[in-house]
């Protein structure tokens, strides 16, 4: 639901700490305050290379900027098949300021966005269904590229084999195959971000 302040109605408009959120988005439509890094999106264009690796301590940011980057970049459409405008989402952001070219790629590709965090489980197996769900999801999501002409038959066939084991999911009897994953890593326009990777339990075992 997007939060407005408007002073007509009387009253103090007071925005509100984002405390645990991590969605770009949420902080626009419900008017939190955000600490303006929308420029990262023309340091990626104008710096980056073909992997640019974040490093920063955690609860820095990191995945509230990926999630900027993926409004930024990400090709959406709505229930009804048109294309989504990403330009209320920076509006009077510095990234607005940028030179027409950089601003003519927002909102033109797929994003595929793999977060590890679920990984984060007690044993190796549950780790792998766990990531298998992530990579199944995006999928799902980006079953718009089926009606693509950048896909081949050959990697439509793949893409459906792995929307049909979204409803398998939870029987986790399906194994990633990982000529399928490359179905969509091998978009040619795709942009592709991992969120933070697994970290290793330590168990305290002197007693």
């Amino acid at each position: 639901m997007q939060r407005t302040c408007d002073p007509s109605l009387g009253g103090e408009c007071v925005k509100r700490f984002g405390i645990g959120y991590e969605n770009y988005r949420e902080f626009i439509e419900e008017n939190l305050y955000y600490i303006d890094k929308t420029w990262l999106v023309g340091d990626v264009i104008e710096k980056g290379g073909k992997v640019i690796l974040f490093t920063r301590p955690r609860r820095f940011g990191k995945t509230l900027a990926l999630s900027m980057l993926q409004t930024f970049f990400e090709l959406e459409y709505d229930k009804d098949g048109r294309v989504v405008s990403k330009e209320r989402y920076f509006d009077g952001k510095r990234i607005m300021e940028a030179p027409d070219e950089l601003l003519s790629m927002m909102g033109q590709v797929p994003v595929i966005r793999l977060s590890l965090k679920s990984a984060n489980q007690p044993d190796f197996n549950r780790a792998g269904l766990r990531i298998r769900d992530e990579i199944v999801s995006e999928y799902s999501r980006h079953s718009y590229l089926l009606n693509s002409k950048e896909l081949s038959v050959l990697e439509k066939e793949h893409f459906y084999s792995f929307l049909d084991a979204v409803d398998e999911r939870k029987l986790h009897t399906r194994r990633i195959s990982g000529r399928n994953i490359q179905v969509l890593d091998g978009f040619k326009n795709a942009v592709r971000f991992s969120d933070e990777t697994p970290r290793q339990e330590s168990h305290d075992s002197s007693g």
